[in-house]
């Protein structure tokens, strides 16, 4: 990258069709980007670091978290089971100032080493799509419905897998004199399917909606005092209802 002596604005040296050199100006925000992108790759990296204590207390935080959620088991791996590999995610979140304002790992199920036939089948998972939101948001409007937004945290864990599936622990679950390997987690290909049929039951066995026949992620109860309406977009919901009251 060379600059302009002129006035010192970043810029590179591109040739046009003339065979003549010509400076293109960069965009303002250009010196941002080598600052972009500098979280960890590994966890030794993390904790070899500058922030050592804080990624290990956001990476025990992660692992405690599963386990409360019963994500795994302990288990003796069967024979001719293959385990899966997980990855670490790490994510540095800035606030207004620009400086991190938390950072955030994820434990992530290594779901590119599965087998089809073997540890999953289906992985179709249906979307809201953006007309029937347009609509539900239309009709929102026009009837002067209430309307909200959920967005359900760590919605995946919330759903139990029907395939046994092994993944090889991460660093620190397994105690001394335990061996075996981890059941369950997100990145795996069948997790958003299995969340969507988890969900989907809860509306329709529990709380007595219907499903769209034209979109399957739109839900809707109608009754004398009520007329609800639920556009479901993986974890994200877009609810409107009138009740007469």
């Amino acid at each position: 990258m060379e600059t302009n002596d002129e006035d010192d604005m970043p810029g590179l040296i591109v040739e046009d069709d003339d065979d003549d050199d010509v400076f293109a100006p960069l965009p303002a925000d250009f010196a941002l980007a080598g600052t972009m992108g500098n979280e960890p790759k590994t966890l030794d990296e993390a904790l070899q670091g500058p922030h050592a204590k804080e990624w290990q207390a956001v990476y025990d935080y992660e692992i405690s978290q599963l386990e409360k959620l019963g994500t795994w088991k302990i288990v003796d791996l069967p024979p001719g089971a293959k385990p899966i590999p997980h990855s670490l995610v790490f994510k540095e979140k800035l606030g207004p100032d620009g400086d991190v304002d938390t950072r955030r790992i994820r434990v992530v199920a290594g779901g590119h080493k599965q087998v089809y036939g073997v540890d999953y089948n289906e992985t179709f998972a249906a979307a809201a799509k953006m007309p029937s939101v347009r609509v539900v948001l239309a009709n929102s409007a026009q009837h002067d419905w209430e309307m909200h937004q959920v967005d359900v945290k760590s919605a995946y864990l919330n759903a139990p897998l029907e395939d046994d599936i092994y993944m090889i622990p991460p660093k620190g679950v397994l105690k001394p004199g335990q061996e075996g390997l981890l059941k369950a987690l997100y990145g795996l290909k069948q997790a958003g399917r299995e969340w969507q049929k988890t969900l989907t039951a809860v509306f329709v066995e529990d709380l007595g909606f219907q499903r769209s026949g034209v979109d399957h992620s739109v839900f809707f109860r109608r009754t004398d005092e009520e007329h609800t309406i639920v556009a479901v977009a993986t974890d994200d919901m877009a609810i409107t209802s009138k009740k007469s009251r």
